[in-house]
């Protein structure tokens, strides 16, 4: 795919869910406001620029505090369903010798809207890899 096309094809992508980007991109904002404000509290040129950098790469000119409705990040409560229990007995079955999981976009939050969007950010680098 050129990158014209992959552009418009990111555009499109964007507009479809740029209101739950942005309402994401804002909680994590809030979320890590408080540590990068204190951790960076110097005078410190170092400091003044992390601090600029952190703004700026959110697009926001001072720091916020986060939300009561942003504690999904750090939220531990998670409701009873009977199905974990099963989980739990089939894990611990003796006749099962592997389990593997999807963590990713529970655990590991990805960089990217798409899953397939890392292969047009690799893109490069494998065509110098693979002739």
């Amino acid at each position: 795919m050129n990158l014209s096309r992959h552009s418009c094809r990111k555009r499109e992508c964007l507009k479809k869910y740029e209101k739950k980007y942005r309402s994401l991109k804002d909680r994590y904002f809030r979320w890590w406001s408080c540590s990068v404000k204190t951790s960076t509290d110097g005078r410190s040129k170092e400091a003044q620029n992390i601090r600029r950098d952190f703004l700026d790469f959110f697009e926001k000119t001072e720091f916020e505090i986060p939300r009561e409705e942003d504690d999904f990040f750090t939220d531990v409560s998670t409701t009873w369903n009977e199905q974990y229990e099963q989980l739990k007995l089939s894990i611990l079955d003796k006749a099962i010798e592997y389990v593997s999981f999807d963590i990713f976009d529970t655990l590991v939050l990805r960089p990217f809207l798409e899953p397939t969007d890392l292969y047009y950010f690799m893109e490069k680098e494998f065509r110098a890899l693979v002739p």
